[in-house]
């Protein structure tokens, strides 16, 4: 492995090699169908792990004893890990109400994140937001330094800038990983981007949003590519289950010849009304139809009906599944890799669940106020996979398997 220092000097190249590649105006033609994936992943975002534990959480096995909660995660069979990117997080870097704090989920720490995963056997799942904040149908902010560089463009000046500056990035963040020996095998350009990415140049429904987008994936595409051929390339949107809209996103994908390997979908009991059966139809078939697997690229089950702090979580109830326990988390990822596992011809290749690891810690939030920098309610701590006191639950002796 790479040391410490030549991870910290790879993170700062990324704030410097934003500039001078230039970039054919075409889309990228698709690539040649990679060899079918066969290993089911059984995986976790551990992104916010680092902020976790330096707000004083710990984990611990189901005997009581303490451990590292990769070193939990990997003895229970957990073998990817997924880590996100914001550009800059940071006050006034966020939606004007909220921000990220700043030195986590950055290029550094997801580095050090991917090390301490690989460390233990586990595959990469890198996602970049190209944002310095959360993104998802809803919200796909530029990044503050990106919108500096656009000041005074418009039309097609602005969306070449920005197809110059998503290439540069890409390339930026995937030859530091390479360099310091993380090659991820697998990269999702952009976040639950049903609604395009970097509102309002790409955003779909405008005139020429999915020209747009195409053309600003495309060029994450192609920077992935050039760098690192292996890395599978993933397009994430949400609603897993629901055919409809996977079908007209990806049947846009495939008319604006977008290059990408696998397709990705969000998926909450909650949030999407449905059980894990329509989602491995969902998986089934886009697989047919597309010639493509597909992941699930985040799942999430609310395991007490209330937080740490007796108000409702972000996960208010778990849609058609009534049991808000424990035992029924565990149940309830039992039923969904069952049925993942057995869309036929790997169709699906895995699932990764939502902040598994973002338990109760002091001051520990999902965000910062803009107004005076207190943190706001850890609004998953009643989803992960340990409980209020960091003991592992039930839930992970499904990963055994």
């Amino acid at each position: 492995m790479k040391s410490w220092h030549k991870i910290l000097t790879a993170a700062l190249l990324s704030c410097t090699l934003l500039g001078g590649t230039a970039l054919a105006a075409e889309p990228a033609a698709a690539t040649t169908a990679a060899t079918p994936i066969t290993t089911f992943y059984k995986g976790g975002d551990f992104s916010m792990l680092h902020y976790i534990e330096r707000k004083g959480g710990k984990f611990y096995r189901a005997d009581g004893t303490q451990a590292d909660a990769l070193d939990i995660a990997k003895d229970r069979g957990v073998n990817i890990a997924r880590v996100r990117i914001y550009n800059d997080p940071g006050p006034g870097r966020g939606d004007g109400t909220w921000y990220c704090p700043p030195n986590y989920v950055t290029e550094f720490d997801a580095l050090r994140i991917a090390e301490e995963a690989r460390e233990r056997g586990m595959a990469i799942e890198l996602s970049l937001h190209y944002s310095d904040y959360w993104t998802n149908g809803e919200r796909q902010n530029v990044p503050h330094e990106w919108a500096d560089q656009l000041k005074g463009l418009q039309g097609e000046a602005a969306i070449a800038k920005l197809e110059q500056l998503t290439y540069d990035y890409t390339k930026s963040v995937m030859e530091n990983f390479k360099e310091s020996e993380m090659t991820p095998e697998f990269i999702s350009l952009g976040n639950e981007t049903q609604g395009g990415m970097l509102y309002p140049y790409a955003k779909l429904d405008t005139p020429d949003g999915w020209q747009h987008y195409a053309r600003l994936v495309n060029a994450g595409a192609r920077a992935v590519r050039e760098v690192a051929p292996e890395t599978r390339i993933i397009l994430h949107i949400a609603d897993g289950g629901h055919i409809d809209k996977g079908d007209y996103f990806f049947g846009n994908c495939q008319k604006y010849g977008i290059d990408y390997d696998i397709m990705g979908a969000s998926y909450y009991p909650f949030f999407h009304k449905v059980k894990a059966d329509k989602v491995a139809e969902y998986c089934d078939f886009l697989h047919k139809k597309y010639g493509k697997q597909t992941i699930i690229m985040e799942t999430g089950y609310a395991w007490d009906k209330n937080r740490s702090d007796g108000w409702p979580g972000q996960l208010v109830n778990n849609g058609p599944y009534n049991d808000m326990s424990k035992q029924g988390q565990k149940a309830f990822m039992q039923e969904l890799f069952a049925a993942l596992r057995a869309v036929p011809d790997h169709g699906c290749i895995g699932d990764i669940y939502w902040d598994p690891i973002m338990i109760k810690a002091p001051d520990a939030g999902w965000a910062q106020f803009e107004s005076n920098h207190a943190t706001d309610v850890n609004v998953v701590d009643n989803t992960t996979w340990f409980d209020f006191e960091g003991k592992e639950l039930p839930v992970l002796e499904v990963y055994e398997k």
